[in-house]
């Protein structure tokens, strides 16, 4: 009961600042994001900080890639 309180209270500062201020709405959106997934099938939170760590660093690769890639196709000549 307590964890769908806290996933309600995070709920409202994520989608107040997701349009304006992305940066600080990911502090209240990876609380929201862990908090249901335990709600849904709960887990160890080593497993499931291993798993978000993982995908982070597989994200911020891609991304990281793609801009280089988009910025190199784009110079000025």
């Amino acid at each position: 009961m307590w964890l769908a309180l806290v996933a309600v209270g995070f709920l409202f500062p994520t989608e107040l600042f997701m349009s304006h201020r992305y940066g600080v709405a990911l502090g209240f959106f990876t609380p929201l994001i862990m908090a249901l997934t335990e709600l849904a099938t709960p887990t160890s939170p080593l497993t499931l900080l291993t798993d978000r760590v993982v995908d982070t660093v597989l994200g911020v690769a891609v991304g990281a890639a793609v801009a280089m890639s988009s910025a190199s196709n784009h110079r000025i000549r």
